[in-house]
């Protein structure tokens, strides 16, 4: 699919994603019927390469988030399916690293743009709040347990780094309620995971 639409160009680009994507579910179906973690990965894998290989020329961080999302979202449901820990694992590094790019490299100036960041910084962390644990009633090993409590500290603090970015670069006059609405949000998002998770040190951090 990639190389009939990028490569040789005997599909539109939006025939290519679609069949990238129907790809990517039918991988993770497979996974979770055969309990074939590698499957999984190299699934997810694909899907997030999807947007970087399939460029449109234009910068679209609306859809490219909201596909994001729905990628985590699904990644979540087959780690807890299957208790693969890991999965979230690699799906908040290569999460974050689309969050960077945009932030650092694309946002650019305007009161919407600095809303997409926001709004950015803020979703995540609430999906893997929420999605990265294991299934109610299944017992999990120490290892596996400190794999999903590790990267729901970790998403709830790296939202902090983007607001200390937005705090340097822009300028704080009409950016200041913005930013500090979100370090608000933030801080009771960790406090809220800290007594729920009983991780005191969430909150101080």
């Amino acid at each position: 699919f990639w190389a009939a639409s990028a490569g040789y160009e005997l599909i539109p680009i939006w025939a290519g994603f679609v069949g990238m994507v129907v790809v990517t579910v039918t991988c993770c179906v497979l996974s979770v019927r055969r309990n074939a973690p590698a499957v999984a990965l190299l699934a997810f894998l694909g899907g997030f390469a999807t947007p970087a290989v399939l460029p449109t020329g234009s910068d679209r961080p609306i859809e490219l988030f909201v596909y994001l999302v729905a990628l985590n979202g699904g990644l979540m449901l087959v780690a807890r399916a299957r208790s693969w820990p890991f999965l979230p694992v690699v799906s908040l590094v290569l999460t974050s690293l689309y969050q960077i790019f945009w932030i650092t490299q694309r946002m650019g100036d305007g009161a919407d743009r600095l809303a997409i960041a926001i709004a950015v910084s803020l979703a995540f962390p609430i999906v893997f709040a929420l999605g990265a644990r294991p299934k109610a009633g299944s017992s999990a090993s120490a290892s596996n347990t400190a794999l999903w409590r590790g990267t729901r500290v970790v998403s709830v603090l790296l939202p902090f780094l983007s607001a200390l970015y937005l705090a340097l670069s822009a300028p704080m006059g009409p950016d200041l309620w913005p930013v500090g609405g979100m370090l608000v949000v933030l801080c009771a998002g960790a406090a809220w995971m800290a007594e729920r998770d009983q991780m005191r040190f969430i909150a101080l951090g």
